[in-house]
């Protein structure tokens, strides 16, 4: 009978399979909520569990982890050990558009005439952690918005600070969306991938993957970041780049597409993010363990 066991041992019993606290308090109707989570912080003696320190989160199953991080990326960065990243996806929440946002009315974001997050453009400083961090041949993806003559001189200036940071760059790619956007003239649907590795890339590990990555938008209902993408357009960049096992750090992780890809691939990912609705959204999902 499990319930005459201690709850440790009914808890190894119960998680042969990663759950989640909400699966586990299910599981446990009688048990209080703060003693599960104490045996939890404690660990089992499969290693089903891992307490971290405040603010981090751990989901497992099998060969696939993903860890999810609190905090500005800017300063978590700065914690990693050298050379211990295989494959870095950042979409930055660049300036670039800022102004965008006083034109037009139909948008929700026009209307308040702001993102649901802060701006910032990625630095020497910040790229230059990033470039410490990854391992040598590692790949490093940084998302960019379409080339027109208002952003021209910006994404050559990432270009050239990615380069002046040590990175060597590959190649450009493109994400179609699928899907018109909104404007005037030639309207977009694409967004672009600059490509670039820690000195000579490694070769790709999957080679079918183009140039151009067609992957629908995600819209309405099922959005819940303003500029989310899918993680199906996450997992052909980490097919290429890594082999199962191998980690995916997402800096600035939003709505946590590459985590997600990475933990589907069966990869570590880790993301980092500062808004606390995305990492929410993540640990529901994946059903990550709150430390």
């Amino acid at each position: 009978n499990m319930t005459k066991k201690p709850l440790r041992t009914r808890l190894v019993d119960f998680l042969n399979e990663a759950k989640g606290l909400p699966d586990i308090y299910n599981g446990f109707p009688e048990d209080p909520k703060h003693s599960i989570r104490a045996r939890l912080s404690q660990g089992t003696e499969e290693d089903i569990f891992e307490r971290l320190s405040e603010g981090v989160y751990i989901a497992s199953s099998g060969n696939s982890k993903a860890l999810v991080i609190e905090g500005d990326a800017r300063k978590v960065v700065k914690k990693f050990d050298e050379n211990s990243i295989d494959c870095i996806i950042i979409d930055s929440p660049y300036t670039a558009h800022d102004k965008h946002l006083k034109w037009g009315t139909t948008r929700k974001r026009n209307l308040k005439g702001s993102w649901d997050w802060k701006t910032f453009d990625m630095d020497e400083e910040f790229l230059g952690d990033l470039f410490r961090i990854l391992k040598k041949g590692g790949h490093f993806y940084s998302f960019m918005p379409p080339m027109a003559s208002d952003n021209m001189d910006y994404i050559r200036g990432h270009i050239e600070l990615c380069l002046e940071a040590g990175f060597s760059f590959n190649k450009q790619l493109v994400w179609d969306k699928n899907r018109i956007g909104m404007g005037y003239n030639y309207r977009n649907r694409h967004e672009l991938i600059m490509f670039f590795s820690k000195d000579k890339r490694r070769m790709p590990e999957d080679r079918s993957i183009p140039d151009v990555l067609t992957h629908t938008t995600v819209l309405g209902k099922k959005r819940l970041w303003q500029t989310q993408k899918p993680v199906s357009l996450y997992e052909d960049l980490i097919k290429v780049a890594t082999k199962p096992g191998e980690v995916v750090l997402e800096p600035c992780a939003g709505s946590f597409p590459a985590t997600k890809a990475a933990y589907n691939l069966g990869r570590i990912g880790i993301g980092i993010e500062i808004e606390k609705s995305g990492i929410d959204h993540v640990i529901e999902e994946l059903g990550a363990i709150r430390a």
